[in-house]
């Protein structure tokens, strides 16, 4: 009898569990659009106050930033300077790809996410530094508009991972028991 107690205990414990892990999941993914936002902002402070080419921006902001982001950088820039080509935003995605795909699935970030992210690589074709600036402060707006929607939206998906969790363990408990 308490052999069984004792198992009805740890599946309702271990599946409330699994729903709380899943609302932690969602609270990670929403720190992380706060960081892409917050590099964002910090290439455009950089690209003001240096007025420096993007690709220079991008080595002098990989020292700031954590990694797989700080690597990526570094890569970016020694693939434009190998290059030096107008294709750079072909470069920039392929080097993307290759570095923070694994970490863009661990980050469980959108298609959406993905392509605002990509496009940083877009705007090194602008060769006025103020339009480039202006770019970067636009995709600011737009991680600001992601992270009010996916702050509105993380209640309520918590809560219905911590309620599903534990009905999952109350029928689980219910069906061998």
């Amino acid at each position: 009898m308490y052999v069984k107690i004792v198992g009805a205990s740890l599946i309702l414990v271990s599946s409330a569990a699994m729903g709380m892990n899943y609302g932690r999941n969602l609270r990670i993914h929403l720190e992380e659009l706060r960081y892409l936002r917050q590099i964002f902002l910090m290439l455009a402070g950089q690209l003001k106050y240096t007025k420096e080419p993007l690709p220079d921006v991008f080595l002098e902001t990989a020292v700031r930033v954590k990694q797989p982001y700080a690597g990526f950088f570094r890569e970016v820039y020694k693939a434009f300077d190998r290059q030096r080509t107008v294709n750079f935003p072909a470069w920039f995605q392929e080097e993307a790809k290759k570095c923070l795909e694994s970490y863009r699935k661990e980050k469980r970030l959108t298609e959406e996410e993905w392509d605002l992210f990509l496009s940083l690589g877009e705007q090194t074709g602008y060769m006025d530094v103020e339009m480039q600036i202006g770019m970067l402060l636009s995709g600011v707006e737009d991680w600001d508009r992601k992270i009010r929607k996916t702050e509105e939206e993380i209640g309520p998906k918590q809560r219905i991972g911590n309620c599903l969790g534990v009905l999952l363990g109350v029928f689980l408990t219910v069906l061998f028991f």
